[in-house]
């Protein structure tokens, strides 16, 4: 009788292991698939991906530096930052440095902009000019603040500090998405 008692612990105890690895092994793969498509939707070739509009923004800075060369040298800070911050974001690897590129190049196009409207020699129909790309420049920092990516990055992330996803993620070194904020 003892022998048929320690067979249905061990059995106990061997079905309880095997739910629990099943658990994990799930909750790894949906993570990583939700990982995998968190990060893809700031990528991903539509209108609407983050890295999309960060696309348009670096031509249109360059759109912008390109009218004020008519009246700025082009070694002269207030371009070079320009074309600088444009071609950092093309070549930046990971989301948090888009981000930050992003931010230099808001601020270089955006002192740009006040120096050129406070040039007395920029003439009235450059200054439309500029005023018409400064404002497309602008209407992709709109549409990066309405992708859904962030809100996808920070759900994923609230999901993989909940049980059971936090200790999957202690175990596999799943990461946390990054969020461009």
């Amino acid at each position: 009788m003892s022998k048929v008692i320690k067979n249905r612990y061990f059995a106990c105890a061997i079905m309880l292991l095997s739910i629990i690895l099943c658990i994990g092994f799930d909750t790894y793969f949906s993570l990583n698939k939700m990982h995998s498509q968190t990060e893809q939707s700031f990528y991903k070739p539509e209108n609407t991906a983050i890295q999309t509009q960060l696309d348009n923004k670096a031509s249109s800075a360059n759109k912008i530096s390109n009218l004020a060369k008519k009246y700025y040298q082009t070694t002269e800070l207030i371009i070079s930052d320009i074309v600088n911050a444009a071609n950092e974001l093309a070549n930046a690897d990971t989301i948090s440095k888009k981000y930050e590129i992003n931010n230099s190049l808001n601020r270089a196009v955006d002192a740009l902009y006040y120096a050129m409207n406070n040039n007395s020699s920029v003439n009235r129909g450059d200054l439309t000019t500029l005023s018409s790309l400064y404002n497309e420049y602008n209407s992709y920092n709109d549409a990066i603040l309405k992708s859904g990516y962030n809100q996808s990055a920070d759900e994923y992330n609230a999901i993989l500090s909940r049980f059971p996803a936090n200790i999957v993620q202690n175990i596999t070194n799943l990461k946390s998405a990054e969020v461009f904020k």
